[in-house]
């Protein structure tokens, strides 16, 4: 793997160039064969039932995938009993799942062994060989949690990144996590999504890449988010099992073929796109942009990003995929880089398609199928809009009554809170009491909670799907005029459809005193 650094810390990471010089000289198309999880087959039998659609599609929760001057998305996964959570980079263009070890106390979030009841040595030496040096440490088994999916796991403790240099030490991922074949797996380990599979609904998943910092992308397990991607999914079956490797008939720009080269893996640990080097010389020239001496990078002006021709990247099958000027560029002061490296020492050449595209198109690896699904990425998911209405529900058996119930803004998103503020009238005193919250998508409860009806109270919704803070009663409350107030927040990754919040009360005395239903659509 090379390190790419250039100003504002943009640390271009590419993964996938370290195993790639690893294994090339043991580089070979493999059979493709159809697969199913287990529980996939077990559905398909009628032997289980389909669980309540709580998310979207495949039933399966989802991780938000953070971004870091998008160059580096990380998301959470964690390692032992109790867990101990880290940040890692989910990276299909390797296999091996490895964490910092105590020698990085003080600098990274780092296992600790000896505090993980279902820790097992091994103490085996690992070793990869980065591009720009090595990173090694030894291997350990213990309990991994990706997403509330848990499983045992052989991973590495690392001693020495090296390899990875600044991109490591001043980036924000504590690891690398795996999510290409087993047979490009250092020491064979079986990578954490096999391992994770059978609890799958499919054996599926799926990125959205967030496009700035100030937002959230998903990774879904067994899945994956039509809300996330408009049009449908076009699939492109893969030529090999090592890394996540499919036919390429072309690349274009300005109608002139540049590609020397049939074959492309998709990675989502390599920052940019990357390939052969003549190929990328011949791109740069096309587009006008200008070598930087002893960096290697290609700059244009940002002034005429918006004049550079589009960029076209046709896979197999005839699949067309398409990269603007902006897409492919990356802003640097008043200059731009061009997101495109080039790469060579391989038996087989081919293009490293890299988050660059992944962040434009919506992304679905299918290990059950053997290929992999594109669509182009929602602009912005994360303002998808809908509306919002309250009422009171009392049936004359509550000792509340609310008038006025105001929900705000008029038009709801996501990401941004929605406001229910309610007035009205008590009828008997209140000196304490418990509320009770339920709350319902599509028509299926999801999620309970109690808390005291007395003061304020913070919820987390399930699967990272929302957040809701409860203002409640001051107590005592005397017989007259009230308020109440609830505040939900649903994050991106949220699924769009019809949610039910209902609250009911009860005081001290066990008599009703409130109730109130919340509906959002999305």
């Amino acid at each position: 793997r090379k390190v790419k650094k250039f100003n504002k810390m943009m640390f271009k990471f590419v993964t996938g160039a370290v195993m790639l010089g690893m294994v090339a000289a043991s580089q070979h198309t493999m059979p493709i064969k159809r697969q199913q999880s287990a529980k996939a087959e077990r559905r398909a039998n009628g032997e289980l039932a389909l669980e309540p659609d709580m998310r979207v599609v495949g039933d399966q929760p989802s991780i938000p995938v953070h971004s870091y001057q998008s160059s580096q998305f990380y998301a959470e996964a964690s390692i032992g009993t109790p867990e101990q959570t880290f940040s890692f980079i989910y990276d299909t263009g390797s296999s091996n799942l490895w964490a910092p070890g105590k020698k990085f106390s003080g600098h990274k979030s780092y296992y600790k062994h000896d505090d993980s009841s279902t820790y097992v040595a091994n103490g085996t030496v690992f070793d990869i060989e980065y591009g720009s040096g090595p990173v090694s440490g030894f291997l350990s088994e213990d309990s991994v949690t990706i997403d509330g999916f848990t499983f045992p796991q052989t991973f590495a403790e690392i001693t020495d990144v090296s390899g990875l240099g600044t991109a490591y030490t001043m980036g924000k991922f504590d690891g690398i996590l795996g999510l290409a074949f087993d047979t490009i797996s250092v020491d064979g380990i079986a990578p954490p999504f096999y391992n994770m599979m059978d609890q799958l609904d499919d054996p599926v998943f799926s990125f959205q890449l967030p496009t700035s910092d100030d937002a959230d992308g998903e990774l879904r397990f067994g899945g994956y988010n039509t809300d996330l991607f408009t049009g449908d999914l076009q699939y492109v079956d893969l030529e090999a099992e090592t890394y996540w490797q499919i036919p390429m008939e072309d690349m274009k720009v300005n109608g002139k073929s540049f590609a020397s080269t049939k074959h492309a893996i998709v990675d989502s640990g390599t920052s940019l796109l990357a390939g052969p080097t003549e190929d990328v010389k011949a791109f740069m020239k096309e587009i006008g942009a200008k070598k930087i001496p002893i960096v290697g990078e290609y700059y244009v002006s940002c002034d005429d990003v918006d004049s550079l021709p589009e960029l076209s990247i046709t896979l197999g099958g005839g699949l067309e995929l398409t990269l603007t000027g902006a897409e492919y560029t990356i802003p640097d002061g008043p200059m731009c880089l061009v997101a495109a490296m080039g790469i060579d020492g391989l038996q087989t050449p081919l293009w490293i398609l890299g988050d660059t595209l992944m962040q434009k198109y919506y992304t679905v690896f299918d290990y059950g199928e053997k290929r992999i699904g594109f669509a182009e990425a929602a602009t912005d998911s994360s303002m998808l809009r809908g509306t919002a209405k309250a009422t009171d529900c009392n049936d004359g058996s509550y000792t509340i009554s609310f008038t006025d119930l105001k929900v705000s803004p008029d038009d709801v998103e996501k990401e941004a809170p929605v406001t229910l503020t309610a007035s009205g009238s008590l009828a008997k005193p209140v000196t304490s009491g418990t509320y009770s919250l339920d709350v319902q998508f599509g028509g299926t409860s999801l999620f309970t909670h109690s808390g005291d009806a007395c003061g304020d109270d913070t919820v987390e919704l399930p699967a990272g799907v929302g957040t809701i803070d409860i203002t409640g009663l001051t107590c005592p409350a005397a017989p007259g005029a009230v308020e109440w107030g609830l505040s939900l927040t649903l994050p991106s990754i949220a699924p769009s459809g019809d949610y039910t919040i209902k609250v009911t009360g009860q005081d001290q005395d066990s008599t009703n005193t409130m109730c109130i239903e919340v509906d959002l659509s999305l």
